[in-house]
């Protein structure tokens, strides 16, 4: 304790933050309004964060008399994208991996590896909240790959749902996106069909969530979708059915599938109190098949997604994936989605200032498939004022350890979200 409150000034550090972050120190802000105020005027370009800390806060230190101070070096005002991306996964800095997870970092993709348990799967979830309730864009690329570990027609894929048996509501068939094949609001947490004895499923999900906390550095982070009792989650599924001769698999059918699902505890509640239902289980929203002469995900070619949230719908695209250096934009001709679901993401989550953590959670064990993802890219819409270019103006505070254990990336992040709410406000 001493080692933190009198050697590294804890104290100190407190003030600093209720001074930067909480505007508490109304002389610095109103002339860094003035010296910044140049260069608002016009959007921020290439080298915003840079004029911003060159100039306008420097001006403003010299002017404050506070060049020299110590302070000075812990501050660095940044721009946030309200996103991240992950161009290749050559770097899983801001990550959270747990589980059967593998960096590949020779081919810079992370792979998920067929579980044999459900204490096996894996997840990766970004570290920081993003903004979801405005809306989003959201891209990645993936790749189903036969595993050499997995099991033959003999060993079904077990599905990480609750157990089967809850009674069915009736159906209802929607058109989505003028699509053929037809979505089914299905009896919530009731287990997939099987069909033919021998097929396995391999699912990756990508999940919306504020129920559990990610925290890199304690290694917490839900590893499947039955760790958490709220969430939005789009589930990409290939089901296999395949017949082994030999050394050789020879594949009969493989049927793909997007479906989208959620289990929120209010809504829950309610519908559970109103069909007598039990507590805890899944509503599906909605889903599309892929036959494999439509739209598929062929095993070993790598599939491009999008997911696109606009406050209303949630949109999911599929497009053809090429090697670049970036994810690369779906074309013209590929802005068809292939699901698209009426939804309000706040009227099923209990979110944080609009904020929720996302990630890839591994949603079947047994499976046929390992999942390889490669390329991750999200940007979120401001929650305050998304007209003004500059939303996206914060403050970076650096500590070294042992504050950094008090003073943690969430903390910061949370310190910088008060930040932009109040500066605009200045």
């Amino acid at each position: 304790m001493d080692l933190i409150l009198e050697k590294e000034k804890l104290i100190d550090h407190l003030v600093n933050l209720k001074m930067f972050y909480l505007l508490g120190k109304g002389e610095f802000y109103q002339i860094f309004c003035e010296e910044s105020r140049s260069i608002m005027r016009l959007p921020p370009t290439a080298n915003g964060e840079s004029d911003i800390n060159s100039i306008a806060y420097q001006n403003t230190l010299m002017r404050l008399n506070w060049d020299e101070a110590p302070i000075v070096k812990n501050v660095k005002f940044r721009i946030n994208t309200n996103g991240f991306e992950f161009i290749r996964f050559s770097s899983l800095h801001g990550l959270s991996v747990l589980g059967n997870v593998t960096q590949k970092a020779s081919n810079n993709f992370i792979r998920f590896e067929t579980a044999k348990t459900i204490k096996d799967t894996g997840c990766v979830w970004y570290n920081l909240k993003q903004s979801v309730e405005n809306g989003f864009k959201m891209s990645f690329a993936l790749r189903f790959k036969r595993s050499a570990t997995a099991g033959t027609k003999q060993n079904l894929s077990k599905m990480l749902s609750p157990k089967p048996g809850v009674p069915s509501r009736n159906s209802m068939g929607m058109d989505y996106a003028n699509n053929s094949n037809i979505m089914t609001i299905e009896s919530p947490f009731k287990i997939p069909s099987i069909g033919k004895e021998g097929t396995s499923h391999s699912t990756i999900c990508i999940v919306i969530q504020n129920n559990r906390e990610i925290n890199s550095w304690k290694k917490n982070a839900p590893t499947s979708l039955k760790e958490l009792s709220e969430y939005i989650a789009i589930k990409i599924n290939l089901a296999d059915n395949s017949a082994k001769a030999g050394n050789l698999i020879v594949s009969e059918n493989c049927r793909s599938s997007i479906s989208v699902t959620y289990c929120s505890k209010d809504k829950l509640f309610k519908q559970n109190q109103k069909e007598n239902l039990p507590e805890n289980r899944e509503l599906k929203l909605g889903e599309v098949l892929f036959d494999n002469d439509t739209l598929n995900f062929a095993e070993g070619d790598m599939h491009l997604l999008r997911v696109v949230y606009d406050g209303n719908h949630l949109y999911v695209f599929k497009g053809e994936y090429s090697i670049s250096g970036k994810l690369p934009e779906l074309q013209p001709q590929e802005d068809r989605p292939c699901l698209k679901i009426p939804l309000k993401i706040n009227q099923l989550l209990n979110l944080e200032m609009g904020r929720a953590y996302v990630g890839f959670v591994q949603d079947s064990y047994q499976g046929s498939f390992d999942i390889d993802i490669l390329g991750w890219k999200m940007v979120g819409s401001n929650i305050y004022n998304s007209e003004d270019p500059w939303n996206g103006l914060t403050v970076d505070y650096s500590v070294k350890w042992p504050l950094n254990l008090l003073l943690s990336s969430q903390t910061m992040e949370k310190y910088s979200e008060i930040f932009r709410f109040l500066f605009p406000i200045r």
